[in-house]
C-alpha cells in the first residue's frame, strides 16, 4: 500500500533514511534510540516513536503545505518556502 501511494524510504546509513514523497525528500533520523525525527523541507520537524509513524507524520505535514508547482520558465519545482523571506539566505535578501 505504501508503494502505491508514492512513498519510498532509502537507507543512507545506520539510523538515517531519506523519504521520497511528492517531489520532497526529507531526512529521517533515529534520535537517542527512543524515537525518530523527520527534518521537513519547510524547516519544521515531525517526531514519533517508530519510523513508520514518523514517515506518516512527515507525509501529512507535506500534504498540509501548498502543492509544489513547476516553474515553466526553468522547468524546476518551486515550493512556498523558497519564496518566503524567512527561509532565504542572507545573500538573497535585498
Amino acid at each position: 500500500m505504501i508503494r502505491q501511494s508514492g512513498i519510498k524510504t532509502e537507507r543512507i546509513r545506520s539510523g538515517m533514511y531519506q523519504l521520497y514523497y511528492k517531489h520532497h525528500s526529507p531526512i529521517i533520523l533515529r534520535v537517542d534510540n527512543i524515537g525518530w525525527q523527520a527534518i521537513l523541507p519547510s524547516g519544521g520537524f515531525a517526531n514519533a516513536r517508530t519510523k513508520a509513524q514518523c514517515v506518516i507524520l512527515a507525509c501529512l505535514e507535506i500534504d498540509k503545505t501548498e502543492p509544489i508547482e513547476e516553474d515553466l520558465a526553468t522547468g524546476k519545482y518551486v515550493s512556498w518556502w523558497q519564496d518566503d523571506p524567512m527561509f532565504k539566505a542572507k545573500e538573497d535578501k535585498q
